[in-house]
């Protein structure tokens, strides 16, 4: 189950209502673990209830997109912070692209929104 609330804590829109777990397909040679996070090396990915995040200005938190974007920024955030490599990039969008199209959008405003992130995410990935 994917539950989820508006929310302005942190700066960020968005936050999780329940613990969600996702086999995102992302192979990694690093585990990676924080206190909302965790990444398996065969890539299930668990986000703890209460993790905050953003969606993006392309969707307006559309309910196709939602799913799509929390892993998204997660992929995203674990490149920015050096546990995943930037080549992962393209991954995590491809992802977003393939969540977003299971939970209902179409196909045109999905190759908008891959467009979208392969344009403008570059800036979001950046190792900090």
């Amino acid at each position: 189950m994917f539950k989820y609330r508006r929310s302005f804590k942190y700066n960020y829109e968005y936050e999780l209502e329940e613990d969600y777990t996702f086999d995102s397909g992302v192979l990694t040679n690093n585990y990676i673990k924080t206190s909302y996070l965790e990444l398996t090396l065969s890539g299930v990915l668990t986000v703890k209830k209460g993790y905050n995040w953003d969606s993006a200005d392309c969707t307006a938190g559309t309910d196709n997109f939602m799913r799509g974007s929390l892993i998204h920024h997660i992929l995203y955030q674990f490149i920015r912070e050096g546990a995943l490599p930037q080549y992962f990039r393209k991954e995590a969008d491809k992802l977003l692209v393939k969540v977003c199209r299971e939970d209902g959008m179409g196909w045109i405003m999905s190759k908008w929104v891959y467009v979208w992130v392969r344009i403008f995410g570059a800036s979001s990935a950046k190792v900090e």
